[in-house]
């Protein structure tokens, strides 16, 4: 890629409207508009293979907006949440989009202990992040190879390299 192609790219974006196309975003997400929401919400279920057999409403129809669909309810037991302390549960329906390779050392840790109202921050060594397992049993590697969404743990990683946190938030007092 040339530098011209670069900088062009990089003033595009300074003077995209950010604020303004979000709030635009917003206000559509929320407006029910019939048979475009519905063709818009196939497209996206289609793209981003959304499994619908999971959702209390199966019909892409019966949601009348995209907040809908954002917020749909799923059918008991589709999403059990794992109750074991290690792990890390992630509310969303999401992948990890990007498996390239970091050109960082080091990643920055939260892990948020509800029982004791706080967030720890730790500062990690990302080198062979693709080799940590998940769940205890495959790595990142093996989990991209066969296209899965992938549960890291890291609790076991923190207390391997017997990180100490560098902040600590308390969700009732603030930074400490």
């Amino acid at each position: 890629m040339s530098t011209l192609t670069k900088n062009l790219k990089v003033l595009s974006h300074r003077l995209t409207p950010k604020y303004l196309l979000t709030r635009l975003a917003g206000f559509l997400a929320a407006r029910d508009l019939g048979k475009t929401t519905t063709f818009f919400i196939n497209v996206f279920i289609n793209k981003y293979k959304i499994d619908m057999s999971e959702a209390n409403q199966e019909n892409p129809a019966s949601y009348h907006t995209f907040n809908d669909f954002f917020t749909r309810t799923l059918k008991p037991g589709m999403r059990p949440i794992d109750e074991n302390e290690a792990s890390i549960v992630m509310p969303v329906d999401g992948t990890m989009a990007e498996f390239g390779e970091t050109k960082f050392d080091r990643l920055i840790v939260m892990h948020v202990r509800l029982d004791e109202d706080k967030a720890y921050f730790y500062e990690m060594d990302a080198k062979g992040y693709k080799d940590w397992k998940v769940n205890g049993q495959m790595s990142l590697r093996e989990q991209q190879s066969q296209k899965r969404r992938p549960r890291l743990v890291l609790l076991p990683i923190i207390r391997e390299q017997e990180l100490t946190p560098f902040a600590v938030y308390d969700f009732k007092k603030g930074m400490t």
